[in-house]
């Protein structure tokens, strides 16, 4: 968490329609700074179900309801988006009756939301959703390949990257992963990859410096960082395989909020890919 940066959302802005890829924490209010109101919004994307990605999907609901928006904003994900939704709905009920009771004729919140799940796994991209404007493709990334078969009450785990074709221009967003052949595939060729990217050596410095945690856990939680997130040589190399024009960085992480080297990151990125490299900001225009 930092006060410079909100938590992952990006906003695909096409011919004046917007369609929300991941809906972190502060979600809403980065929205209107950008000059979009909630109700804008009919289509989201979530990469994964972690925290940070997902977490302002309640408030972009209950604002789109309070709004008096009526047409319904659908929610693509992971399996347990449905569910994940549907207990957001529960969780903003007790408000949303008192509300419904100061403004009549409210209608239901839950009527305005619907959450679907993504049935599709595996290495080949599918088209997911379009319309007059786009079409999304989606593909199954490495985010969470090492929790493979784990059941936690909602189906498999999954983590998605999804790639969006307009008229003019392509663009690709990487969700959180680690390299990835299937998500290169569907890159192919790309103008834009949004991608995370992560300061591995400076992240496990930090849980180093942590009591709570076994020395002997340390070799293993590194295997997984850099199975299930992109280092800077990473995206690097997944933008020159697949032949994309510009890099977007985002979702910085590394040892502290404030401390990664963004110069640095740039510079590694640029080592192996040929195009454009841009450290992303909140609320810049691309």
């Amino acid at each position: 968490m930092r006060s410079d940066r909100s938590q992952p959302a990006n906003l695909l802005v096409v011919e004046g329609k917007p369609y929300l890829v991941d809906c972190g924490e502060g979600c809403v209010t980065q929205l209107r700074k950008a000059g979009f109101e909630p109700g804008d919004v009919e289509q989201l994307f979530l990469t994964h179900m972690h925290l940070d990605h997902s977490a302002g999907v309640g408030p972009l609901a209950a604002f789109r309801w309070t709004g008096s928006v009526t047409s319904q904003l659908t929610v693509f994900g992971p399996p347990g988006t449905s569910k994940f939704v549907d207990a957001a709905m529960r969780y903003l009920s007790v408000p949303g009756s008192v509300h419904s009771r100061e403004v009549p004729n409210m209608g239901s919140m839950d009527m305005l939301v619907h959450g679907e799940d993504i049935k599709h796994g595996g290495p080949e991209a599918f088209e997911l959703f379009s319309d007059e404007k786009i079409r999304v493709r989606a593909v199954e990334n490495s985010h969470f390949d090492h929790l493979s078969g784990v059941d936690i009450g909602f189906g498999a785990l999954r983590s998605y990257s999804y790639r969006f074709d307009s008229a003019d221009r392509s663009i690709v967003f990487t969700g959180d992963t680690g390299p990835s052949q299937s998500l290169q595939r569907m890159a192919s060729g790309a103008d834009i990859l949004v991608a995370e990217i992560m300061d591995v050596d400076g992240v496990m410095s930090a849980f180093r410096q942590r009591t709570d945690i076994p020395a002997a856990q340390f070799p293993v939680i590194e295997a997984q960082m850099r199975a299930k997130h992109l280092t800077a040589r990473d995206v690097g190399e997944l933008a020159q395989a697949s032949g994309v024009k510009t890099v977007i960085l985002t979702h910085f992480a590394s040892a502290g909020a404030g401390t990664e080297d963004v110069e640095r990151f740039l510079r590694e990125v640029s080592e192996v890919f040929d195009g454009k490299v841009v450290a992303g900001k909140d609320l810049q225009i691309f």
